[in-house]
């Protein structure tokens, strides 16, 4: 057994849960042993149950968490990129890669998109269970808590990018989170 942060029913709140170390990783899976988690904005909307949240019901109860990073403890079968020890760091977004959109690079528009930590459980536990492509390898000098925080900093990065700010260029970044602060570093840059 271990514990889990989990949204259990469609309303405000979250729970501190006892569940079960996941099973053996199917084919193409792998576990991972989180080693840290970061608190995104869309972790408080779930727990207040903010407006927009309600496809997630169908797949209650939950663990919570889509910016972690880890170490692969278990190997499914049919996984060759990876190896037990490996670091990673998690793309939180599950999509099929046959669709038009995952075919034509507009993968985080896939028709069958499944969100890790909204839609299959997510990293608030000590182990979770993802599809081994959704693992990204750190590098040995990236610390764990740094790792956690690449999918906010991929976040932030694209906002420059599309917003095409060049140096030199006044920004206004409404917003003192993680994304705020990484449009600020990157905007800096």
């Amino acid at each position: 057994m271990m514990l889990a942060l989990r949204k259990l029913v469609p309303e405000p709140g979250i729970a501190l849960c006892e569940v079960p170390e996941p099973a053996a990783p199917g084919p193409g899976e792998v576990i991972v042993a989180v080693t840290a988690a970061g608190i995104c904005g869309t972790d408080l909307h779930v727990a207040d149950w903010t407006a927009g949240y309600a496809a997630m019901s169908q797949a209650m109860p939950v663990t919570l968490g889509h910016e972690f990073s880890g170490s692969i403890a278990r190997i499914g079968p049919g996984v060759t990129s990876l190896e037990v020890g490996d670091r990673v760091v998690i793309r939180p977004s599950v999509v099929c890669g046959r669709c038009e959109r995952c075919r034509s690079g507009r993968s985080e528009d896939c028709i069958t998109r499944r969100g890790i930590g909204i839609m299959r459980d997510g990293g608030f536990a000590a182990l979770t269970c993802v599809p081994a492509e959704n693992c990204v390898p750190v590098p040995d000098d990236v610390p764990d808590g740094l790792a956690a925080l690449t999918e906010p900093m991929t976040v932030s990065a694209e906002a420059v990018d599309t917003a095409g700010v060049r140096p030199g260029d006044s920004v206004l970044i409404i917003g003192p989170g993680t994304i705020g602060q990484g449009i600020a570093l990157f905007t800096d840059a």
